[in-house]
């Protein structure tokens, strides 16, 4: 049998000095960008619930607890990175007689992604409108309306399981066709992740305004593939 196995890894980091912040989307997201990484979350970082339900936050000395009224842009402070840390993508091909495959995985790991479909739909305010099975439990103390912080910031870190191909090659004695090979393919077939949101691979993590979870996103899709070769 022949194995052969190819690890690629990259990591992924810029600096950008500009005079202000990005604002981004309807939730007035802002992404540092002043003299810092870029893709730096910037915003209120959560402090919990009081007994209503109502949201509490961390004033700039990180330790006292107030409501959203008592928080101004002074207090906000960088609450994670929406930059990955590494990608990697590892390749693996097998050949044994007649038969072969190849494995693919890849990955990203190291940052974070905004989860707006839980700020959005994972709260009871949104109701008679559409809300989330999880406004009903992980959220169900909530009682106020959404705000952007770090609690609702995630691992956005994953591994995709992209491809198998499996194959058979028949060696034919004839002056017409030398070889013939049958194959079945399979992409986006699992991913491995901490995310709860959709699929973190279509999450984007370049540009200025990385790592949110746009709630338009079209379902990830997984195809398979059945296929001949004919060699003459």
């Amino acid at each position: 049998m022949i194995w052969l196995s190819a690890l690629w890894f990259a990591n992924d980091a810029g600096i950008l000095a500009h005079p202000d912040y990005a604002a981004v989307g309807p939730l007035q997201l802002r992404l540092e960008l002043t003299h810092r990484a870029i893709g730096n979350f910037f915003g209120k970082k959560y402090a919990g619930l009081d007994s209503a339900g109502h949201w509490l936050f961390y004033k700039a000395d990180g330790k006292t607890a107030v409501p959203i009224s008592g928080i101004g842009q002074s207090d906000y402070r960088i609450l994670g990175n929406a930059i990955p840390k590494l990608y990697l993508s590892w390749t693996n091909s097998f050949v044994y007689k007649g038969f072969d495959a190849r494995i693919f995985f890849r990955g990203r790991f190291g940052y974070k992604i905004l989860n707006t479909m839980d700020i959005d739909y994972g709260n009871l305010s949104t109701l008679p409108g559409n809300v989330l099975k999880s406004a009903f439990t992980k959220y169900a103390k909530i009682n106020d309306t959404y705000q952007y912080s770090d609690y609702y910031l995630q691992p956005g870190g994953f591994i995709k399981l992209d491809n198998i191909t499996v194959g058979y090659t028949f060696q034919l004695h004839s002056s017409y066709i030398k070889n013939l090979r049958i194959y079945a393919s399979g992409e986006n077939l699992a991913v491995f992740t901490k995310y709860k949101g959709n699929d973190p691979d279509f999450v984007q993590d370049t540009g200025l305004a990385p790592g949110i979870d746009i709630q338009g996103a079209y379902p990830s899709t997984r195809q398979y593939l059945i296929g001949l070769n004919l060699g003459f």
